[in-house]
């Protein structure tokens, strides 16, 4: 065999030898840096889209699209207040809560304890129409809405509601316009 087809002749056998001797470093080179960069690329590229937020901190529009609801830290844990309300006319008057009170400001969500180490919190809700409360589990998810359970004795008995970020603007009085789910005037 000539020096010229032994170059191109390349044979792994037992411990990384050819038919001749053992196998150059130009071939396993270009294959070495093939794969660090495939391994680079999936390490470091994904999109930080794909991490889930750490706090349920922030505005929130509700699941019916009727309120928006600021969830903040309050001592070690989260509380979340009414900061918008959709009212139907410009002239009609603020909803009210059980005890005749606007619903403006009504802190209805309480978490008492974050669940493991996952972004998820245990706590309660309070419907404002009525002063019912109720267990509630709030999740955060990857697409960057929150999940918020709320059940009767076990969580298996409830309800999960998807509520979105909310992106307009709030006013001091709480309202919103009408029709229209994110603030804009």
């Amino acid at each position: 065999m000539n020096k010229k087809k032994q170059k191109n002749f390349i044979n792994l056998g037992p411990a990384g030898f050819t038919a001749t001797g053992p196998v150059s470093k130009k071939f396993f080179a270009p294959l070495f840096f093939k794969k660090a960069a495939t391994c680079f690329l999936l390490l470091f590229a994904l999109p930080a889209a794909a991490q889930v937020p750490s706090t349920p901190t922030g505005r929130w529009l509700s699941a019916n699209r009727q309120a928006v609801v600021q969830i903040e830290p309050c001592g070690t844990n989260f509380c979340g207040r009414i900061v918008g309300i959709i009212v139907r006319h410009a002239g009609d008057p603020m909803p009210f809560d059980w005890l005749g009170r606007p619903q403006c400001g009504f802190v209805m969500i309480r978490t008492t304890r974050q669940i493991g180490m996952e972004p998820r919190w245990a706590g309660s809700v309070q419907d404002p129409r009525d002063g019912h409360s109720y267990g509630a589990i709030i999740a955060m998810r990857q697409d960057g809405d929150l999940h918020l359970r709320g059940y009767l004795g076990l969580p298996l008995f409830g309800e999960t509601q998807r509520w979105t970020p909310f992106t307009g603007r709030t006013f001091a009085d709480c309202r919103l316009p009408g029709n229209n789910p994110n603030g804009e005037r």
